[in-house]
């Protein structure tokens, strides 16, 4: 896979965990301790997924987003923070600007990393198709990426399963004690909640390969099995 990781943290316990986490993995993993280090290896690589902390010294991490973007506007970049609104309140300022980045909750165990990881790069494996299933939705609401993301999963679900399912989406910026109650840990994370058991899938949901084959669909005859 070779998939190219970069952690950007001050926090060098931060840094070594996800060293750790992917140590004897197929991932290639680069850290940098400050925001001049990260835009720094982001001018000189080109990564498949960012992870950056929000309070750092010197460039923290809302300027450094802003900074990452003018690099790169596609890489998937998750913002390091607690889910409390607190933390919440400058982020929602990004997404009045239609910065794209995705939120991850911490302090992150190395299952739930991995389990994003899995959802972000491969596919997950599904279950029947000929069911009522009923979704739910978690994401940073209010960006032109958000609305984009509902519309594109509407439209893939209605495909898949017309007259079949039910969607609510969850903006975790206006109702952050809902990813504590319902322990998402990074968004944006769509949840099968019916039929049992409750299922999940993390990071790119508007792969419609993806999705067809997490909820257990055969591909479409002009798709590669």
């Amino acid at each position: 896979m070779n998939k190219r990781i970069l952690v950007i943290d001050d926090d060098e316990a931060i840094r070594k965990s996800f060293m750790l986490s992917l140590q004897d993995t197929e991932y290639q993993l680069d850290t940098a301790d400050s925001g001049e280090k990260g835009i720094e290896k982001a001018q000189n690589a080109r990564y498949d997924l960012i992870f950056l902390d929000l309070k750092m010294p010197g460039m923290d991490g809302m300027t450094t987003l802003r900074e990452l973007r003018k690099i790169d506007q596609d890489v998937c970049i998750y913002i390091l923070t607690a889910f409390h609104p607190e933390f919440l309140t400058p982020l929602k300022s990004a997404t009045g600007e239609g910065i794209k980045f995705q939120a991850l909750k911490k302090p992150l165990s190395c299952d739930a990393l991995m389990a994003l990881l899995e959802s972000t790069f491969a596919e997950s494996p599904g279950e029947g198709a000929n069911t009522i299933y009923k979704f739910k939705l978690y994401l940073i609401g209010g960006t032109s990426a958000a609305r984009d993301c509902i519309r594109k999963l509407k439209q893939l679900l209605a495909e898949e399963l017309p007259g079949q399912f039910s969607l609510e989406t969850i903006d975790l910026l206006e109702e952050p004690s809902v990813a504590e109650r319902d322990n998402i840990f990074a968004t944006p994370t769509l949840v099968k909640t019916f039929p049992p058991p409750t299922r999940r899938i993390t990071g790119n949901i508007g792969d419609g390969k993806k999705l067809r084959t997490w909820l257990g669909l055969k591909p479409r005859a002009t798709e590669n099995p």
